[in-house]
């Protein structure tokens, strides 16, 4: 069995550039929204490139080691980053503002990476939501961030909780 985990990308264009199809895909739902396509991996090369003028990074990458160069890069460069992460039925998501290291805290400096793990549509969907909550958050300038504190899913077992991540 094949999982999709891309919402925006569906079986007809199977094989095409995802970046591209989602972005069709987006101007399908709105035509005002502006994308711009960076259809290359990220890496310690181009990070600047993918984060020059940016206000607020949401990380949907899939490994570790890449989001410690993520949360370096957005720390340097002084950009607020929302991360989320899904495995299975579960998923985490937290706030990190420039100085702090609450990803390498998290995960230790060599990035030791975690076996990949499925997961259902809906999980990442389920993430994506509340890091996109965080993000209108930080540009608005108001409300409570998961700053220092990773929120928990476990939809299996239907729990939610808030997991303190003092540096």
């Amino acid at each position: 069995m094949v999982e999709n985990r891309q919402l925006l990308v569906v079986q007809a264009n199977l094989g095409e550039a995802k970046a591209e199809e989602a972005a069709l895909r987006v101007a399908a739902i709105n035509s005002a929204v502006r994308t711009e396509i960076l259809s290359r991996k990220f890496g310690s090369k181009n990070t600047d490139q993918f984060l020059s003028g940016l206000d607020v990074v949401l990380d949907c990458l899939d490994n570790v080691g890449t989001r410690l160069l993520l949360e370096q890069r957005c720390k340097v460069l002084g950009i607020p980053l929302v991360h989320g992460a899904v495995g299975a039925w579960s998923g985490q998501v937290l706030t990190i503002l420039p100085g702090d290291d609450t990803l390498y805290n998290l995960y230790g400096a060599d990035g030791t990476p975690i076996p990949p793990i499925g997961a259902a549509s809906f999980i990442p969907a389920t993430i994506a939501s509340y890091q996109v909550a965080e993000c209108i958050k930080l540009l608005i300038g108001r409300g409570d961030l998961l700053r220092r504190r990773m929120m928990c899913f476990d939809l299996w077992n239907n729990h939610q909780f808030v997991v303190d991540l003092d540096d």
